[in-house]
């Protein structure tokens, strides 16, 4: 199965599944989608949000208490 950098979209680079770039054809494709991350150039369609649209609380995940950690995997409270 061919599979096409997403990087560079040539169609002629040779992406392999088990190479260490994948699933980008070398290095530098996969250095330029790290970048564009981090230089926020990938983005959520909507309008933009800033600080001051977000109230304190608004994204606390009150289900989760650190002090469970372990008892989903039946193996008791890690936390004490």
């Amino acid at each position: 199965m061919k599979i096409t950098c997403p990087g560079c979209q040539d169609p002629s680079a040779t992406v392999k599944r088990e190479g260490p770039f994948f699933p980008f054809c070398s290095e530098r494709c996969r250095n330029g989608d790290l970048q564009k991350w981090l230089e926020e150039g990938y983005s959520v369609p909507g309008p933009p949000v800033g600080p001051g649209d977000i109230e304190p609380g608004q994204f606390d995940d009150t289900r989760f208490d650190p002090n469970d950690i372990g008892d989903d995997f039946g193996i008791g409270n890690l936390g004490n």
